[in-house]
């Protein structure tokens, strides 16, 4: 059984109610998205997965500051968590964008 608490399986939920598949297949899927992840995240290209990717780069470190008050990261680390978030946003937004289309398909 999934485990819906963990950051990764509720990207996975949102996916599959809003685009009918997983988060890893729906941006995988996209070369628009994958083209913009590439560009802002290069450190992504070693990542097999990117809901992994954005769970262990923005969700770890806000974890670190809420529970373990973890304060001092520099400037670049804080952009990198901006960027990671404006980022995922910019992803739920195609999904959003997909489920409109498909419902609005249904329509007509």
């Amino acid at each position: 059984m999934r485990n819906w608490n963990s950051v990764a399986a509720r990207f996975d939920k949102v996916c599959d109610f809003l685009a009918g598949e997983t988060f890893d297949s729906f941006v995988g899927s996209s070369e628009m998205l994958k083209k913009t992840i590439k560009e802002r995240h290069p450190e992504s290209a070693a990542a097999t997965s990117m809901k992994q990717f954005f769970q262990d780069h923005l969700f770890h470190k806000r974890n670190k500051i809420v529970h373990h008050g973890k304060i001092d990261y520099t400037q670049s680390e804080a952009t990198a968590c901006v960027e990671s978030a404006r980022t995922l946003l910019e992803i739920f937004g195609e999904m959003d964008r997909k489920r409109y289309r498909d419902l609005m398909n249904r329509l007509h």
